[in-house]
C-alpha cells in the first residue's frame, strides 16, 4: 500500500480484480447492496464494489470516515481503460446533477483509482452516489447503484454521524 493511498481506495483496490480493458465502448456494472462495509474502533467504511459484466474488472466507491477524528476520505475504483482514452471520475445524482473529481487525464497504461479528499468534495461524492439510481463513472467504466434509498440514506447518517465528531 502506497504511504498516499487512501484506505478506503486501498480496500476499493484490494475487492476489485483489474486486468487489461478489451474495446473503446463503455461498461456498466451494476450494484445492489453494500459490498464493502467496515465499521470498527478505528474506522467506517462504506462503499459498493462490483465486476463489470463480461470482464474480470471492478468499478466502485467507498467512503471512510476516521473515528478518531471525525475525517471522511473516499476514493473511486474504475480498473484499467484503452491508452489514451480521455478519462474523468464523475457521478450522474438521479436528479440528472454531474459531480466531476479530479483532472481529465488519459495514460498510456495503468488504472484509474481516484481519490477524494477534503470534507467538501467526499460530501458531495457521498450525497451524489449515495442515492438509487446514481450512475458513478468515468466515461468507460461505470457503476449503477441500485441500492434502496432507505440503505442509502442509512449509509449516509452513519457517515456524517462519525464525522461530526
Amino acid at each position: 500500500m502506497g504511504s498516499n493511498m487512501v484506505p478506503g481506495a486501498c480496500l476499493v483496490a484490494a475487492v476489485l480484480l483489474l486486468s487489461p480493458a478489451g474495446g473503446e465502448a463503455q461498461r456498466l456494472a451494476e450494484a445492489q447492496s453494500f459490498g464493502v462495509w467496515v465499521d470498527d474502533a478505528e474506522q467506517l467504511i462504506v462503499g459498493i464494489a462490483e465486476l463489470t459484466p463480461g470482464t474480470d474488472e471492478g468499478v466502485g466507491f467507498a467512503i471512510r470516515c476516521v473515528r478518531a477524528t471525525g475525517a471522511l476520505e473516499g476514493s473511486m475504483a474504475f480498473g484499467l481503460f484503452p491508452p489514451g482514452k480521455r478519462v474523468q471520475a464523475a457521478v450522474r445524482a438521479p436528479s440528472g446533477r454531474v459531480e466531476r473529481f479530479g483532472p481529465v487525464g488519459s495514460r498510456a497504461s495503468g488504472f484509474h483509482v481516484p481519490e477524494i479528499v477534503g470534507r467538501s468534495d467526499v460530501l458531495r461524492l457521498m450525497n451524489a452516489a449515495m442515492a438509487d439510481g446514481a450512475l458513478i463513472s468515468n466515461g468507460h467504466n461505470s457503476i449503477r447503484n441500485r441500492i434502496p434509498n432507505a440503505e442509502n440514506a442509512k449509509a449516509r447518517r452513519l457517515l456524517i454521524t462519525c464525522s461530526n465528531r
